[in-house]
């Protein structure tokens, strides 16, 4: 039976909750850490435009295979014996295993992860930058992506009702 670890080191007080935004940490920005690249910000479509569209011309995750990240998370992982723990999408001379999905450009892999954790690094950035102005009593407005999305929110909130 495992032991249970008494230090909570992933909790977050709920004044530090109140005070600051944290981007997410990832090795790998690509995939998340995954082994498998998402295009949740449309990102892979500057490479491949037609990726995860269907015939009408709608976004549709999971329409096209994957996308195989190079990343360590992509990989099989073994223990201290060399027994595998987990097996990978790729096979150990980096070949994707049992057609799970496809390889991309490692370059245009690379630059997706650059974007998306400069993008990360500005979003903490700006949130961080905000929440003071909040906490100062000086009411910031929110920036336009963000002030778009809490509409559609709202108005998403009222007509599911």
């Amino acid at each position: 039976m495992a032991s249970t670890t008494k230090m909570k080191n992933y909790k977050r007080s709920a004044i530090d909750r109140e005070v600051t935004f944290n981007a997410p940490i990832h090795i790998c920005y690509a995939c998340n850490d995954t082994g498998i690249i998402h295009n949740s910000d449309g990102l892979i479509n500057n490479h491949m435009p037609d990726y995860d569209i269907d015939d009408q011309g709608k976004r549709s995750g999971g329409h096209d295979l994957a996308l195989i990240c190079y990343c360590a998370s992509a990989n099989a992982q073994t223990d201290i014996d060399g027994q595998i723990i987990k097996h990978g999408f790729r096979d150990s001379d980096g070949t994707i295993r049992n057609n799970y999905g496809v390889n991309i450009d490692m370059d245009v892999v690379r630059e997706i992860h650059n974007l998306r954790k400069e993008s990360w690094n500005k979003t903490e950035k700006l949130m961080n930058k905000l929440i003071q102005k909040n906490i100062k009593n000086q009411k910031a407005s929110l920036p336009p992506e963000v002030q778009k999305v809490k509409d559609q929110l709202s108005n998403f909130a009222i007509k599911s009702l």
